[in-house]
Formats: structure tokens, C-alpha cells, sequence
């Protein structure tokens, strides 16, 4: 069956001083696959293994910027959000896997055998040619991240050195599946952040 990917990513760098340095790059990758894997269920003791076509969508992004202040005193950031959204359509569960005719390893649920409950956010399957029923969770899914870190460095006498550190991370994941990048940003943004600061401290003992 049709399955495809495709990327764009690009990079850019720019160097306005000896002292400071700035750089960025981003990249969106679509993935079409006809044949991921969903859940693993079934009933009565027998087990199925149900399978979709996803349109998944994916962005990263990465800033860094350093800065020497002094030859003694630098900072360094770097922050990085990343989206990754799936959308899964065309269920269909394993039949013979080792037949020859790709079309014969799988069989593609019809409109008359599955059905979406909004009520628990899952699918419900009767086949048709069983009458076996089960149950699996809706795939689709919005996930978004940040990490970030802030570090400060000062070379207080040669060979010594304190640094100063705050990393933050955020994270949202939504079982639902949406394609608007402002609105996965927005998302991200809302999160609750996590926050640590960090305090190194080196000092060189000279003979």
C-alpha cells in the first residue's frame, strides 16, 4: 500500500561579534505510513493485532546563543520545543501475514464493523464474518516538549571556575489528534514547567 515521507530543514548562523554567536534551525517532517501499529486485543481468547494508516506530522526546532561577557565571564543558552502529532485512519487487522498478495495479509475493517464511541475515546469493532466484538483506545495524539538550559560561567582565578545553571523542561500530550502548529505551540507554552538550578563549583590546587 502507499506509504511516504517527506522533510525540510534548514539552519542558519549568525556571528555579529568575537564575543557573541548566535544560530538556529528548524525541520518539519510529514510520515504517511499505511501500516502502523495501533493495539494488540481481542476476546474469547483470541487475539488481534489492529493496525492504521497514520498521517503523523512532526516539528523541531533548536536556539542556541553564547556570549563572552569577559574572557573570564560567559553565558550559554540552548532551548529546543518539539511537536509530533498523528492522526490514524483505515483500521485493519493482521490476517494472513505470510500471503504472497499483499492485499491478503490484512483485512481492512468496513464502515459496518467499526464504529467511534466519543463516550470512552475508543473504537469498537464487531467483524463481520465472526461476529467477534472488541475494543481499542483512539491512537490519535498531539505531544509537545521543551528543554532548555541556561549556564553561566565565571573563571573566578585561572583554573577555577563556578558555574551557574537553570534547565527547564516542559512537556503536554493530548489523546487527540491536532494539526494547527500555533495551537500546539500555545499548548506548550501553557505548560507546567519544571525547573532546576544547578551550582558547580571547581577550584585547581596549584603546587
Amino acid at each position: 500500500d502507499d506509504s511516504r515521507a517527506w522533510s525540510l530543514g534548514g539552519y542558519l548562523g549568525f556571528r555579529p561579534s568575537n564575543r557573541l554567536s548566535v544560530s538556529a534551525q528548524a525541520s518539519h517532517e510529514q510520515l504517511l505510513d499505511s501500516l502502523q501499529y495501533v493495539a494488540t486485543t481481542g476476546a474469547d481468547g483470541v487475539t488481534r493485532w489492529v493496525l492504521g494508516s497514520i498521517d503523523q506530522d512532526t516539528w523541531s526546532f533548536a536556539f542556541r546563543v553564547n556570549l563572552s561577557i569577559t574572557p573570564d565571564l560567559t553565558l550559554q543558552y540552548y532551548g529546543s520545543p518539539f511537536i509530533g502529532t498523528g492522526r490514524y485512519t483505515a483500521f485493519k487487522r493482521a490476517a494472513d501475514t505470510l500471503a504472497q498478495d499483499n492485499a491478503s495479509r490484512f483485512h481492512l475493517f468496513s464502515p459496518e464493523e467499526i464504529a467511534f464511541r466519543a463516550e470512552d475515546d475508543s473504537y469498537q469493532v464487531t467483524e463481520a464474518d465472526g461476529g467477534l466484538s472488541y475494543s481499542f483506545a483512539n491512537p490519535d495524539f498531539s505531544f509537545r516538549q521543551f528543554r532548555s538550559n541556561l549556564v553561566a560561567r565565571w573563571e573566578w582565578k585561572p583554573g577555577s571556575s563556578v558555574y551557574l545553571v537553570w534547565s527547564q523542561g516542559r512537556t503536554s500530550y493530548a489523546p487527540e489528534w491536532d494539526a494547527s502548529l500555533g495551537s500546539n505551540w500555545d499548548a506548550l507554552r501553557g505548560a507546567p514547567s519544571d525547573n532546576v538550578f544547578l551550582v558547580k563549583v571547581s577550584y585547581w590546587l596549584s603546587p
